[in-house]
């Protein structure tokens, strides 16, 4: 079987990471509902758990699709369970295509820790376009609309490295082969 077809264990690997997520992902949409208006700065510091499920996946299975895979069964996670609905399943799809891009254009031959936190750097840049009016950061004093934007950034950033980390945690317990990311290649 080639490496990159997508066998049982892969596909099991993706539900399963994408329903664990996806729970995750319940209580950050409630905390979003309730907060959007109150407090956006919570609220987009917060914006990097939605790149947990893809790059969780990229990084333990290191294959093509198990991001968008991912992402968009914990999008359906939370269709029943928060006030969005199926918007959840379009925001998985969304996030999930925005966090294989990077990775389809190194053809997936790079899997660095610095890809992971990079690619959360150009995701929280894309999805502030959108949240530049959506969350009033058009509306804040410009201290706070950059607090707002070093927020994001930095939720972003974070959670590629948390899927790091969570991969290689993932793969000590042989669900998959931990990724072999060196030393060199984490960030400072």
């Amino acid at each position: 079987m080639s490496r990159n077809s997508s066998s049982t264990r892969v596909i099991l690997t993706c539900g399963a990471l994408g329903v664990a997520l996806g729970i995750v992902l319940v209580p950050a949409n409630l905390v979003t509902i309730a907060f959007m208006a109150t407090a956006p700065l919570l609220v987009l510091s917060l914006m990097g758990v939605w790149l947990l499920p893809p790059l969780a996946a990229l990084a333990l299975l290191r294959r093509p699709g198990v991001g968008l895979l991912t992402s968009v069964i914990a999008g359906l996670v939370t269709v029943p369970l928060t006030p969005f609905g199926w918007m959840g399943l379009f925001q998985g799809l969304l996030w999930g295509v925005l966090c294989e891009i990077p990775f389809a254009l190194t053809r997936y031959r790079r899997w660095s820790a610095w890809l992971f936190t990079g690619t959360g750097l150009v995701v929280a840049v894309i999805g502030l376009i959108p949240t530049y009016t959506t969350y009033g950061l058009d509306q804040m004093a410009v201290p706070v609309m950059l607090l707002a934007v070093v927020l994001t950034i930095a939720s972003c950033v974070l959670a590629g490295y948390l899927s790091v980390l969570l991969a290689r945690a993932l793969g000590r317990t042989g669900i998959a082969p931990a990724p072999r990311v060196r030393a060199t290649d984490a960030p400072a």
